[in-house]
């Protein structure tokens, strides 16, 4: 094995990591080639240098490799060096032929000839048994063509990475977060070489039985499900073709690595698949551990499960609700899905996968960008592009605009797609036309300052245009945009959404909205707008204020009781609630504990009404879990005006400097999205925006003025 230094990044890092932004991640995937049609800048490079290696991919981004890899330079090519045939760029991924290896669980050694001069070292990110790993390897200083070998160990080269392919190796900068855009960004590869230490294909045929699985509901009828089958030390065997197909940036795959799962998932492994209630499956005899979810209403089933040589082990298993929400009035959302509908033959499959995480309503978001080209098309929008099957729906939108000098902006329950059209960083246009529909519009990824979103929610919520932000994502939630703009008075849903297949699995966040009679895709809308909502990750919040259930707005006289009754509570199987809070102006005034383990936490409030006020409630587990509600709002003897007044000056000062900075401000290539599509239009159309966008800002400008005047 090579004396050079080696860094391995470890799953949590992987979650954790992926989960501080793999988000401007969208933001450098950059190849300055005239147009890409893949989401993530796919190309395949014609690559002689590893008779193992059957196919060469360069590819702008990862999330799926045991970090988050983004490429901050052009898709990479074929280049001579010193004689050699080599790529040079800052990402590829490699697939091993399948006739040479496929589907393993055993080390493997491989050995790479790479221009050390060109990089500190590389990253390479492979197929392992139980999840992805990435190996941050730094060169010594050896010869510049002396070979580096590494141990791949419990290498499964099952074609599970992105495009089917086995392992990948990146530049030491083409990660995020990076250390520098300018240096390491490049790495030259001119040979591989694979060999098998041990290999499960050299063994002789294990021996083999059967399982033949039946998941029902409690009423009886099959349900589609989360399937997770796993061997002591968490290998998952290759799901059977009964697996649910699942689509991922235009592939189909049957088997899904996960980022995040529930607190008592009871095994080490992370690559799971989907059933829709029956599923058979030739196996290795042996002993395995089965889990079944489907999202945070249902128990979670785990059963350990031992197959026998030449025999067929017929399994029943009935999945326990936890709680049944909808019978409550309350349906699960994600706002922010990602999956191609090219025509309605797909509805079908994909509302398979939709179901076995439980989510009602499905928004699947078309993407553009300031080129006008549109990744995810969906086949119609309004009554025609919704698929209704009971009460679990399909529903077309958009994630466009999409910038990252103003951040990205979601479009949901419009009647068509809005593209950006010639002036794209006038993000106004397209709201405009979505509200004009019916529709809503707000913010995505404003859990943090995501691809300067702090910009684009400065200039458009005093305008008026933004109904919602997306505060819970990568199990992040985070409040202080919400908070800013309720405490200067505007009033703003909070939103959540997956970003799958980006960021998780479809429903890993989800906004639930009550509803009072049957579910509808326009009934679910008038929901969120109008009555109770909160988003979520597992937990359930309810709450009445003076006994009323349902709405969000409320009339006092001064001086009259307010008396606030909330409850949290969550599936056992997910985690354990730690605490509740009631914010008032973006200040807890009272915090709740459970009063023993496993039980809701209850919070009861009573204060006189003096002053207008916005409240919410938020609660953590002891986990990752976390919720928050739809801001409501208190009157007082007609007086509506909610701010907080003793914070209304700083905020708005706050966001007058973003606006006059971002006035000054030109769109950087570096951090662009979908560089590899939009390289040549950036600043050309950010000069044919910025007249009139200035006009804009002039006029959010005068409205922050009124506000910082308005207490003096």
């Amino acid at each position: 094995m090579s004396s050079d230094k080696l860094h391995i990044t470890s799953r949590s890092g992987y979650y954790i990591a992926s989960v501080i932004l793999g988000i401007a991640l969208m933001v450098n995937s950059l190849s300055v080639s005239a147009h890409n049609d893949h989401p993530l800048g796919r190309e395949q490079i014609d690559w002689d240098g590893a008779p193992q290696v059957l196919r060469t991919i360069a590819l702008g981004m990862d999330f799926r490799g045991g970090g988050i890899t983004v490429a901050h330079r052009p898709n990479g090519k074929v280049e001579t060096r010193d004689g050699r045939e080599c790529l040079v760029g800052p990402h590829f991924l490699f697939d091993i032929d399948d006739k040479i290896a496929f589907d393993l669980d055993s080390d493997v050694e491989i050995e790479l000839i790479m221009d050390r001069s060109a990089s500190s070292g590389f990253n390479l990110s492979y197929d392992r048994s139980v999840h992805p790993l990435m190996i941050n390897h730094k060169f010594d200083q050896k010869d510049r063509w002396a070979p580096v070998k590494l141990v791949l160990e419990r290498a499964r080269l099952a074609n599970r990475k992105l495009d089917h392919t086995d392992l990948s190796i990146s530049a030491p900068n083409a990660l995020f977060p990076t250390d520098s855009y300018q240096e390491d960004q490049e790495v030259v590869i001119c040979g591989m070489k694979l060999t098998f230490i041990s290999s499960a294909n050299q063994s002789p045929e294990p021996n083999r039985g059967k399982l033949n699985l039946h998941v029902t509901a409690e009423d009886g009828t099959l349900i589609t499900t989360r399937m997770g089958l796993y061997k002591p030390d968490g290998l998952a065997p290759i799901p059977s073709d009964q697996a649910i197909n699942v689509d991922r940036y235009g592939e189909t795959i049957n088997q899904v690595v996960l980022r995040t799962v529930p607190s008592r998932w009871p095994s080490e492994g992370r690559f799971a698949h989907y059933i829709n209630g029956n599923y058979g499956a030739e196996l290795e005899a042996g002993r395995y551990q089965l889990v079944l979810t489907k999202g945070p209403e249902f128990r979670m089933h785990t059963e350990t499960l031992d197959i026998e040589p030449g025999k067929t082990l017929n399994k029943m298993v009935v999945l326990k609700r936890w709680r049944d929400l909808p019978a409550e009035g309350w349906y699960s959302a994600d706002n922010h899905i990602h999956i191609e509908r090219p025509d309605p033959s797909y509805n079908r499959g994909i509302l398979a996968y939709t179901q076995a995480e439980d989510v009602h309503l499905s928004n699947l978001l078309q993407a553009g960008n300031v080129s006008s080209n549109s990744h995810f098309s969906q086949y119609a929008f309004g009554l025609r592009g919704q698929y209704l099957v009971n009460d679990y729906s399909l529903v077309s939108g958009q994630e466009s605009p999409r910038t990252s000098h103003l951040g990205h902006s979601i479009g949901l329950n419009g009647q068509a797609f809005h593209g950006p059209g010639d002036k794209p960083y006038l993000y106004v246009r397209t709201a405009d036309a979505i509200h004009a529909e019916g529709g809503m519009w707000g913010y995505a990824h404003v859990f943090r300052n995501v691809l300067h979103v702090n910009r684009g929610l400065a200039l458009d919520v005093p305008l008026g245009i933004v109904d919602f932000v997306e505060v819970l994502q990568l199990n992040i939630l985070g409040t202080e945009y919400l908070y800013d703009f309720l405490n200067m008075g505007f009033k703003l849903l909070p939103s959540a959404g997956s970003d799958y297949p980006y960021f998780d699995e479809v429903g890993s966040e989800r906004i639930y909205a009550r509803l009072e009679g049957e579910f509808t895709v326009k009934a679910w809308f008038d929901a969120w707008q109008q009555a109770r909502s909160f988003v979520s990750n597992g937990p359930v919040i309810e709450f009445s204020v003076n006994g009323n259930e349902r709405t969000n707005e409320f009339s006092m006289s001064k001086g009259e009781r307010l008396s606030i009754h909330a409850i949290a509570d969550i599936n056992p199987d997910f985690d354990e609630l730690e605490r509740l809070e009631l914010v008032v102006h973006g200040e807890v005034v009272k915090s709740a504990k459970p009063s023993k383990k496993g039980v809701p936490i209850v919070l009861d409030y009573e204060v006189q009404a003096e002053k207008p006020l916005w409240f919410a409630l938020r609660t953590y587990g002891k986990g990752s879990a976390k919720a928050h509600t739809a801001p409501f709002y208190v009157s007082v003897d007609g007086d509506n005006d909610f701010r907080n007044r003793k914070k209304t000056r700083a905020l708005a000062q706050k966001y007058s400097k973003v606006l006059v900075a971002m006035k000054e401000s030109t769109p950087s290539l570096d951090e662009e999205p979908e560089h590899f599509d939009t390289h040549n239009d950036i600043l050309p159309m950010w000069q044919a925006s910025k007249p009139e966008l200035d006009m804009r800002i002039d006029k959010a400008l005068k409205i922050y003025r009124e506000l910082m005047q308005k207490d003096n």
